[in-house]
Formats: structure tokens, sequence, C-alpha cells
């Protein structure tokens, strides 16, 4: 008889590397993250990491990818299960806050990386990229408002800011009251 962990499938080592980039990525920082710790994480040699990826700019590229991919998923679920937009506006932030408290929140992926590495150009379209879907999905919550979709944009951003730099989380709060109260503003 065999164990069941013999005839488990093995994850592909590109899948495995992803894993441990979007892990690491997040939680310690890409600049802090070499490949060398990537590859050890996913229990590949660094040559395999580079026979999946040409480079580390290739591999973070790769992570804000997949996590565009989340996000946007994410959001157009808010957007199809919310019956209002005070409802939507109320989900995203309450998972921010959910994401805090139980320890999960390390800050924005793609604003760490238009921090951390500015230089890579494949990094930053994902980022313009994310930047984009949010204000366009937002702008789906709100009924169609970019110019209230910008404002609550910039209340959710800092939000993650405040929270990132130690800010207590009434913060996400105050953000989401200041959030719904521009839906009921002219203009």
């Amino acid at each position: 008889m065999t164990s069941p962990t013999a005839t488990a499938p093995r994850v592909p080592a590109r899948d495995r590397l992803l894993r441990a980039a979007s892990e690491l990525f997040y939680e310690d920082g890409i600049n802090a993250t070499g490949v060398e710790r990537v590859a050890s994480q996913a229990q590949v040699t660094k040559a395999t990491l580079y026979n999946n990826f040409r480079s580390k700019d290739e591999l973070i590229a790769e992570y804000l990818s997949l996590g565009l991919t989340a996000a946007t998923a994410w959001m157009e679920q808010i957007n199809r299960d919310e019956p209002t937009p005070q409802r939507r506006l109320s989900a995203m932030f309450e998972q921010l806050a959910d994401d805090v408290r139980l320890g999960r929140f390390h800050g924005c992926p793609f604003a760490s990386a238009a921090v951390e590495v500015p230089q890579s150009k494949a990094a930053m379209v994902q980022v313009r990229k994310h930047r984009a879907m949010q204000l366009e999905q937002i702008s789906q919550m709100v009924g169609g408002h970019e110019s209230k979709a910008e404002l609550i944009l910039a209340l959710y951003d800092g939000a993650m800011i405040a929270m990132k730099s130690g800010a207590g989380a009434d913060t996400i709060g105050r953000a989401r009251d200041a959030s719904i109260q521009l839906l009921d503003t002219p203009g």
C-alpha cells in the first residue's frame, strides 16, 4: 500500500515559485526577498527559478499579475453580491478591517511594488492596471460617478497606509463612513 503523500500529484515548480514569491514578497517585501530565498521556499534550485522566470523582475510582474486577477475577481464579486452602493463600499472596507484584525494585512502589494521597484517597467504596468481596475470597479459600485470613485479610492488608500503605519482600526471605519457620505453629496 502506498502512502497518501506518495500518490499526491507534485505541484509544478513554476506554481511553487509563484506561491513562495507571493508569500515572501507580500510579507517581507520585494527588495528584502532574494531569489535564493524564493527558490529555497519553493524547494527548487536557483537554476530552476531562472528556467521558469528570466529575471526577478519577471517573477515580480507575474506575482503582481496574479494579485491583479484575484483583486479584480474580489471587486467584481462585491459588485455582483451587494445590493446597494453603500453595502458595496462597506464590504470593501470591512474586508480590509478583517485582514488587519486577523494579522493578514501587510500593506497593498501594488503600492509596495511602486515604491520598491519603480524602475521595473513590467511591475509598473501591473501597478497601473491595478489602479485602473480599482477606479473602474469603485465607479461601478457608486453608479458611474468617476470623481467620487477617485475620492473613495484615495480614502481607501489612505486607510491602508494608516494601518501599515500603526493607526487604530477605527481609521478604517472612519474612511468607510466618509466614503459612504460621499455618495449622498451632489456632483
